[in-house]
């Protein structure tokens, strides 16, 4: 039955034609009227049915492909908020691990065997900065 409707739509009705412009309702009403063959049971539908389905459809569409965009922006911004946080923390885990090694090997003793537990003291024990180093290096005169 459709395709008996879409071969009289295609063939046998005459074109449309408005010579002034805009096809009204009342002229499409007309129209159908008079060339289109009502023993067919075909049942039009409503005139904005299509149009507000389209919409319908579209607006879903844009929606979805809004919200998968801010979502993965979303979703990126939490990845790297997480990766920054995990290296400041390894970061700050790492320092106080050196420093805690640092602080082992400046008052462990030197000898394995007898390691007794007083903190002992050795000659690079101090901190000095770099020019004082230097003077302590070089300054022969």
């Amino acid at each position: 039955m459709c395709q008996a409707v879409a071969e009289q739509l295609d063939e046998n009705l005459p074109p449309l034609y408005d010579g002034d412009g805009l096809f009204h309702d009342t002229d499409m009403q007309q129209y159908l009227r008079e060339h289109y063959n009502s023993a067919l049971n075909y049942k039009w539908s409503q005139p904005g049915a299509g149009r507000a389905f389209r919409t319908t459809i579209w607006t879903l569409l844009a929606c979805a492909f809004i919200h998968t965009f801010v979502s993965k922006s979303l979703f990126w911004r939490m990845v790297i908020r997480r990766a920054v946080a995990k290296r400041i923390k390894t970061y700050k885990l790492n320092r106080q691990w050196r420093s805690l090694i640092r602080l082992h090997n400046r008052y462990r003793s030197h000898s394995e065997i007898n390691n007794d537990t007083t903190p002992t003291s050795s000659a690079h024990d101090f901190q000095i900065n770099r020019m004082r180093r230097l003077k302590w290096h070089f300054d022969i005169f």
